[in-house]
């Protein structure tokens, strides 16, 4: 799960970077604390290529002067959640 989760913040982070966003911090929320943890600590084990995804991260981050803030959450609490089982918000509350 780890993978797709991290998959998914490059994903999202690509989509901003198509809508315009630069030099900006842009705050990520996880219910997976692997996640959280390679962010903040910009390293992962090279397993499954999730260095690899998370080095894409970090050189998007750096070429468009954006900075992540990683925040856990509980799966409860995590917005990403409805979207990932098929339930999306209503359009306005979309970026």
């Amino acid at each position: 799960m780890s993978w797709a989760e991290l998959v998914a913040v490059e994903l999202g982070l690509r989509s901003l970077i198509a809508a315009g966003y630069r030099s900006t911090a842009i705050t990520v929320r996880s219910d997976n604390q692997g996640v959280v943890g390679a962010l903040e600590n910009k390293t992962w084990c090279n397993r499954h290529g999730l260095d690899l995804v998370l080095q894409k991260i970090l050189n998007l981050c750096n070429d468009n002067s954006i900075t992540l803030k990683p925040r856990w959450v509980p799966t409860k609490m995590n917005p990403a959640d409805g979207p990932s089982r098929g339930v999306y918000p209503p359009g306005s509350l979309m970026f």
